[in-house]
């Protein structure tokens, strides 16, 4: 019998109980596909990360991120949620208390670091859009009207791709009758969730996220949804190039999350996304497998 650590973290929050929860096992070397999937079922968290280690030379680990129904390129709770424990256990390169590192996900190496608390991602993609979709069925699946939603639904990603439903009175988000069956069966390819968005002010959103086809029924905190919406802020308003967003999730579920989004453009003038949050651990133990 094998034991293997793990730490439990609330993501996108500084409360206890709030944010998107998140399982790390910061040793995981032995295990394989098959057992990973096995126990993020077992923890029933919309993620579970797995640490091993580095393939890239400059990496500090390769990861591993699974949701209860399959594994996933890139996500951003669980990598801010890993940096932030990385950082408390005292496993993050730091220099003039400040920590960086790359992480190297499937999707590719992911830059992070870490500042009085705050961590922050740099997307492994360029945020861009990915076709659009017809809005109603969609609208319908979450129980909208075609007249309450901007039509047509957006696909997006940087480097995990979700269709975008935006909805004109911010008021409408927490009123949502989400239809699991219909949102699964309706989800466009290559999408892996549906993010239904108001904006709430001129820098902030409301935001729901739903991925039921994942084993995701809906999600606190979605990261790497709040990168690619990256792509649609750019597209419509160029001039949001470097100015930081609030986006608020997870109220709906009693689970209030805040993430802040970045888009940007890099040295070629490429799209770019950095998102950043904090997290707070809530609890460790062993599996005993």
């Amino acid at each position: 019998m094998t034991d293997y650590r793990y730490h439990l973290l609330d993501v996108f929050t500084q409360t206890r109980l709030a944010g998107n929860q998140l399982a790390v096992l910061p040793d995981a070397a032995g295990l394989d596909e098959r057992r990973m999937q096995m126990i993020a079922r077992e923890f029933n968290l919309s993620e579970t990360l797995f640490l091993f280690p580095p393939e890239r030379e400059e990496a500090l680990f390769s990861v591993r991120i699974f949701t209860p129904g399959a594994e996933i390129r890139f996500a951003g709770h669980p990598v801010i949620g890993t940096t932030v424990l990385l950082a408390e256990l005292g496993l993050l390169p730091t220099s003039e208390g400040a920590g960086q590192a790359i992480l190297d996900l499937p999707a590719g190496p992911v830059p992070v670091r870490i500042e009085d608390g705050l961590a922050t991602l740099r997307a492994p993609l360029p945020p861009a859009l990915a076709g659009i979709v017809q809005a109603e069925p969609l609208a319908a699946a979450v129980g909208l009207t075609e007249a309450e939603v901007a039509s047509p639904v957006r696909l997006a990603t940087a480097g995990t791709t979700f269709a975008f439903l935006q909805v004109h009175d911010p008021a409408w988000i927490d009123r949502l009758e989400p239809d699991h069956a219909a949102i699964a069966r309706l989800m466009p390819s290559p999408a892996t969730g549906l993010t239904v968005f108001a904006r709430t002010g001129p820098a902030s959103f409301s935001v729901r996220m739903f991925a039921p086809q994942e084993g995701v029924f809906e999600d606190p905190a979605t990261g790497s949804s709040a990168a690619a919406m990256a792509a649609l802020l750019l597209a419509d308003e160029p001039d949001c190039a470097g100015q930081q967003v609030e986006i608020v999730q997870g109220v709906a579920m009693g689970r209030p999350s805040t993430i802040y989004l970045k888009p940007f453009l890099d040295e070629a003038g490429h799209a770019a996304a950095e998102v950043s949050g904090r997290a707070v651990r809530v609890g460790e133990g062993r599996l005993f497998l």
